[in-house]
């Protein structure tokens, strides 16, 4: 497990998924598409949008 652990980790800030694919922001456009921008590291959001990061608080369980 602290091997597939490290991989996610490691695919994470290299900025891709775990298939390889690049990240995109998690946001929408005004126009109602995905944004195609890349997020910055250790966010969901690219630049434009990563005052929507800011609203979301951890769920406790």
């Amino acid at each position: 497990m602290m091997l597939a652990s490290e991989y996610v980790d490691r695919a994470a800030q290299a900025g891709v998924t775990l298939d390889g694919a690049p990240l995109c922001c998690h946001a929408t456009t005004r126009r109602g598409t995905a944004c195609q921008r890349v997020p910055l590291p250790g966010s969901q959001y690219c630049p434009s949008h990563k005052h929507l990061e800011e609203g979301l608080e951890p769920i406790a369980a």
